[in-house]
């Protein structure tokens, strides 16, 4: 499975490392490590960010990705699913006590987001199997 995180040069290198941690981020989905399948919305997203913007590009071999306990939303769940965290303040805080939450992004519904939230998930991203590779925009 290959995504994207958009981010600044300096933090991408950092996790390309092997020190990203799902417990930092906050998104739609709530607290965890955020990537997309697509590299042009990735890099659009750091570029409205970050004066010195790049791609993280992670590459998780698929029997690992496929071994996650991943929870898929449709549109509809997802909608709800960020309606209910933005209400209650909770896009920082929340988990769903799985590895990977996977749906549409919200506003743009055409590309699919992956959420990884627990340690098993954090484990996988950082470890030898994984490719995580750095692009500056």
């Amino acid at each position: 499975m290959l995504s994207y995180h958009g981010t600044s040069f300096a933090h991408a290198s950092y996790m390309s490392q092997g020190n990203i941690s799902v417990t930092r981020g906050g998104g739609e989905f709530g607290r965890g490590f955020y990537t997309q399948n697509s590299r042009v919305n990735a890099a659009r997203w750091a570029l409205t960010r970050y004066p010195n913007p790049a791609i993280l590009e992670i590459g998780i071999p698929d029997h690992l990705y496929d071994s996650f306990h991943i929870v898929r939303l449709d549109l509809m769940k997802a909608r709800k699913l960020v309606q209910r965290l933005r209400s209650t303040n909770k896009t920082n805080t929340y988990v769903r006590k799985c590895d990977v939450i996977e749906g549409p992004l919200v506003g743009s519904p055409q590309h699919t987001q992956y959420k990884f939230e627990s340690d098993n998930a954090q484990d996988v991203l950082n470890g030898s199997e994984a490719n995580r590779e750095v692009t500056a925009i």
